[in-house]
């Protein structure tokens, strides 16, 4: 049997499960296009410039979960996406760039679009995968969404040449199965970490929690486990949500320096910092005017997160879906300390709101906290707001109280302007 790699590709898109599709009909992938638009389950959408693509697939993925697919041209498709790509990098949110490459079949040189993308794509994306035969096409793109979705998430490329795109080859039905590696699980070394772990988090009095994004897998988990330790609780930015702030144990979405001074005094009189899925950023800290006062445990999938900007004294180098089942089953119920930590958290934030509504409506600027208040009136339920770069994102940060997950879409750690 003969296919192009258009059909393999269209194939492969709709078995990995991915069913946006976001770009613009070109001369290297309108044959493409023809292959995808025979595929009922997936959805085309045109868009009017590839950088909108890659935003498009970046709030898609942070509110959805899953995975768009970015279809652009070789050259300026490519650079054109670039910067929402980055975003998607830098904060950790699952996406698939799917490019075409030049012809590789005429060894033509000076060809429309020949730039080196792939070099250009590597800095801003977990990995860069090309199909050079027809044979790779399924296997590079049912693993590239793996990897998409894989601890940490984020952005995966596939360059595919575009006679490979417009060309039938012989297939056969071996090329188009995929064997998924099998769900990771804690090994001995890691056990014996999360140990030591509950045995300081036991014997603590004071505990604060700081959540990140990679606590999305867990997050039905993270009450139970607040109030396990009676912690004060703190999330980074893009992280708002994750554990809900009208909970009497939530603290702020910044530590240290970036919150206020009386939860500052909370966050200087802990223990022990437990730190997971968070990665100290610059602007998850307020450019790191963050300080430990004790010990800090810090977990996260990825080891080269642990101690790259605070040291840690203990570091855990795993998923937090495996961790916090593990911790949940060992700690010791502080009902005491939650009480006295959730009153203290409750009386601060009274003062602080308090404080804010003295500010008196003005005709010719907007107040902050009365605009926010205003929000919260006319749109109740669980609205998703997105902000842009800038004093926006940290006003809304402030103000919004969030109680889920992904219904704050900020561009955080590369901050790109027109998000």
């Amino acid at each position: 049997m003969k296919t192009t790699g258009a059909q393999i590709a269209a194939r492969a898109l709709r078995d990995a499960g991915v069913r946006l599709i976001l770009g613009i009909p070109g001369t290297h992938n309108i044959e493409l296009y023809d292959a995808l638009r025979d595929e009922q389950e997936l959805q085309l959408v045109l868009v009017n410039s590839e950088h909108s693509a890659s935003f498009m697939a970046d709030g898609y993925a942070r509110v959805g979960g899953r995975v768009a697919c970015v279809n652009v041209v070789p050259g300026a498709g490519v650079t054109h996406c670039l910067s929402g790509v980055a975003e998607a990098f830098l904060d950790q949110v699952p996406m698939l760039i799917l490019t075409t490459g030049i012809r590789s079949d005429t060894g033509a040189r000076f060809q429309l679009h020949d730039i080196d993308q792939c070099e250009l794509l590597r800095p801003v994306t977990k990995g860069v995968l090309k199909a050079r035969h027809h044979s790779d096409i399924y296997r590079c793109l049912v693993k590239a969404v793996d990897l998409a979705y894989a601890s940490p998430p984020g952005p995966v490329a596939v360059e595919i040449p575009a006679n490979l795109l417009l060309f039938p080859a012989p297939v056969n039905e071996a090329q188009f199965q995929w064997h998924r590696e099998p769900p990771a699980q804690l090994d001995s070394a890691t056990r014996d970490q999360l140990e030591v772990a509950t045995q300081w988090l036991n014997q603590a009095d004071r505990v604060s929690l700081y959540l990140g994004l990679g606590c999305l897998s867990v997050t039905d988990q993270l009450i139970p486990l607040a109030e396990r330790l009676g912690a004060a609780v703190f999330t980074t930015i893009s992280g708002k949500g994750i554990f809900p702030e009208d909970h009497p144990q939530f603290a702020w979405n910044v530590p240290g320096q970036g919150s206020p001074s009386e939860l500052q005094q909370v966050w200087n009189e802990s223990e022990i910092v437990l730190t997971i899925g968070a990665r100290f950023s610059e602007v998850a800290t307020a450019s790191y005017g963050v300080a430990i006062p004790g010990r800090l445990i810090h977990l996260d999938v990825d080891p080269e997160v642990l101690s790259a900007n605070l040291p840690a004294d203990l570091a855990i180098a795993t998923d937090s879906a495996l961790a916090v089942p593990f911790l949940l089953e060992r700690l010791k119920p502080k009902p005491v300390s939650r009480s006295s930590t959730a009153q203290r958290l409750q009386q601060i934030h009274h003062q602080i709101h308090a404080e804010a509504r003295r500010q008196p409506l003005q005709d010719q600027r907007v107040t902050p906290v009365h605009f926010f208040d205003r929000m919260r009136e006319n749109f109740p339920g669980s609205p998703c707001f997105v902000t842009d770069s800038g004093n926006g994102t940290f006003l809304a940060m402030e103000h919004l109280r969030l109680t889920e997950p992904r219904r704050f879409l900020a561009p955080v750690d590369f901050s790109c302007m027109g998000y």
